[in-house]
């Protein structure tokens, strides 16, 4: 439960940012005992609700200012085309693949990807030191090549 000063500050809280009108208040601030705190005021709410009667005063002085004509023409005018509805699914598949815009990252994944590629294709060819797939798998199982006459022993 709230303390009294805690309500008085709260109140104070919502008078300097809404005014001191309870009914431009937030819906769920108008509680019962918010208007109640209105009802016998401390200090700090009176200067506070003396503050905002005066601003609130002040600005309902102020006359309300039509815009100038033509000026919806003119923010329509200088707003971007809309885009094209392929170049929308683009940019909007780039959207969910990279959300913070940036597509270095996914450039420089594929740059060590081909590059990667391109090094193994270059390498892939014949060791030199067995030349058969009857080598490998000789050579695998731990005996010695049948060329040479001899055999190895497994253990």
């Amino acid at each position: 439960m709230t303390t009294p000063s805690e309500s008085q500050a709260r109140l104070v809280a919502l008078v300097e940012a809404w005014g001191a009108d309870p009914k431009a208040w937030p819906e769920a601030e108008r509680t019962q005992a918010a208007l109640a705190g209105l009802a016998d005021p401390g200090p700090s709410l009176r200067t506070a609700l003396a503050e905002a009667r005066t601003l609130d005063e002040s600005l309902a002085a102020i006359p309300a200012m039509d815009p100038p004509e033509g000026l919806a023409e003119r923010v329509l005018a200088e707003a971007p085309a809309a885009r094209r509805p392929a170049a929308r699914w683009l940019a909007s598949a780039l959207e969910a693949l990279f959300p913070d815009g940036r597509l270095w990252p996914a450039g420089a994944a594929l740059a060590s990807l081909a590059i990667g590629l391109v090094i193994g294709w270059q390498l892939d060819g014949p060791s030199g030191t067995l030349e058969t797939d009857d080598d490998v798998i000789y050579a695998a199982l731990g005996l010695q090549a049948l060329e040479t006459g001899m055999t190895g022993q497994i253990r």
